[in-house]
């Protein structure tokens, strides 16, 4: 399905290019290239829709926020000296929807990101637990901290942190100590049904 997406996005900036040169040698046959680009943009754009149906419908598999989060740290560990170690409460993974994991998931890697260009951390545990009526994912590191009450020394992966927690409805907590590692906590609050479970 990607293929024919990217199939489709080619052959329709070949239809543009040749517009543009049509345009600049025969500008009679211009138009009729400018034509098919626009078939060919809303074939393209019926295939997108349907390509979104198939994602969002019950066929596909469910999002699993304990085999991310270990791809994650499997890839970050490959690809640096940085040792990690994840830490999952079944119970709180299964209360979360497909929208609170997939945040979950980008937070963490906005964190680790910064252990690894910023911190220069060695170790870090990332755990997810259930805490009355909300589930926290935490991450710390041991690595070089900073001063919390400073704005800018947080930079754009915090930035992109709170946008994320935002997008769930959560709440994010960081402590930092120069010289003693940062301690994230993602707190995402259960629907009152659920906090009786």
């Amino acid at each position: 399905m990607h293929d024919s997406v990217l199939q489709a996005l080619y052959a329709i900036g070949l239809s543009f290019a040749q517009s543009h040169e049509l345009r600049r040698g025969a500008p009679q046959a211009g138009p009729r290239a400018r034509d098919q680009a626009a078939d060919q943009l809303h074939t393209l754009i019926q295939d997108i829709r349907r390509m979104i149906l198939s994602v969002e419908s019950d066929c596909v598999d469910p999002f699993r926020l304990v085999s991310e989060l270990q791809a994650l740290a499997q890839t970050i560990e490959r690809a640096s000296e940085l040792r990690i170690r994840v830490w999952i409460d079944p119970a709180a993974e299964e209360i979360l929807t497909g929208e609170e994991a997939r945040g979950l998931v980008t937070i963490a890697r906005e964190a680790l990101n910064n252990c690894v260009h910023h911190a220069r951390a060695t170790r870090v545990v990332i755990a997810l637990q259930r805490i009355g009526p909300r589930v926290r994912l935490s991450i710390c590191d041991n690595g070089s901290g900073f001063d919390v009450e400073h704005r800018s020394a947080k930079g754009i992966g915090f930035a992109h942190m709170e946008d994320q927690v935002r997008k769930i409805g959560g709440r994010l907590n960081i402590q930092s100590t120069v010289g003693r590692g940062t301690d994230i906590a993602v707190d995402v609050y259960l629907e009152p049904m659920l906090t009786t479970v």
